[in-house]
């Protein structure tokens, strides 16, 4: 019944034209971020007396909460290759939690990852935070890590480009759309451990190509992702919608 269809993401615009919707009619728009709140100036006080960090430490967020598809323990297990290859000053914060069924949760498979560690003072669990609470959060880190194993345009990959941050993604879904290798952040293929610590020591070795990739997060942000762009192009999905019934209208044969 559908006269144009919007989905946030490449993949499901290919998924809907697979069950005979016209292609033509299928329009992609991704889901947006508000630049004001989400900004590399978002204060940072508060969580940097709740993280107790010190001034040398730079923190790697992982903003997943912890169900099965998000892939948070393949990031537990880069971490801990990295730390067991001797990184230093480095702490690694998961910011969610998952109080769905136990059957698509990681919470006790990425606790007992830390706790068999011998690194458990290098994690941080943060648990549910609050939206309002997130700017700061991602303002205190070096960069953020998407391990999803399957994904739609991440919000929290937005959030985290807002603030400036470069990115380390899985190749999966939505998220090439919003992560472009060696622009922004660096891809790596969903459940490849090796290939994931790699790409995080590679920015945290490069902090001048971590900053680059932050300032053109925020600027493709800016450019493409805030909701006032996102708007707009909404907007345009309804002017078309309209055009097609006018003209649909106008080319009924007239009633004798």
């Amino acid at each position: 019944m559908a006269d144009e269809i919007i989905a946030p993401s490449a993949e499901l615009c290919e998924l809907t034209a697979s069950l005979g919707f016209a292609r033509e009619r299928i329009h992609f728009i991704p889901n947006g971020v508000d630049c004001r709140r989400f900004t590399p100036d978002a204060d940072t006080s508060k969580w940097k007396e709740r993280l107790g960090l010190s001034s040398d430490e730079r923190l790697i967020l992982c903003p997943r909460r912890l169900e099965r598809k998000n892939g948070v323990s393949y990031f537990i297990k880069a971490a801990i290759s990295l730390l067991r290859q001797g990184l230093r000053n480095v702490r690694f914060a998961v910011a969610g939690n998952f109080a769905g069924p136990r059957s698509e949760s990681e919470e006790q498979i990425v606790s007992e990852l830390v706790a068999e560690s011998t690194f458990a003072d290098r994690f941080i669990m943060l648990g549910r935070i609050e939206n309002s609470d997130m700017p700061g959060l991602y303002a205190c880190s070096y960069l953020v890590v998407m391990p999803s194993l399957m994904e739609a345009t991440s919000l929290s990959a937005m959030e985290a480009m807002a603030t400036q941050k470069a990115l380390v993604s899985t190749n999966v879904g939505g998220l090439p759309f919003l992560i472009r290798g060696n622009e922004n952040g660096l891809l790596v293929p969903a459940r490849d451990v090796d290939r994931m610590a790699e790409a995080i020591k590679c920015l945290l070795d490069s902090p001048e190509k971590a900053a680059r990739f932050g300032a053109e997060s925020r600027a493709r942000v800016e450019r493409e992702l805030d909701w006032s762009a996102v708007a707009e192009k909404t907007k345009e999905i309804y002017r078309i919608a309209t055009q097609r019934y006018k003209s649909s209208k106008s080319s009924l044969p007239a009633l004798s």
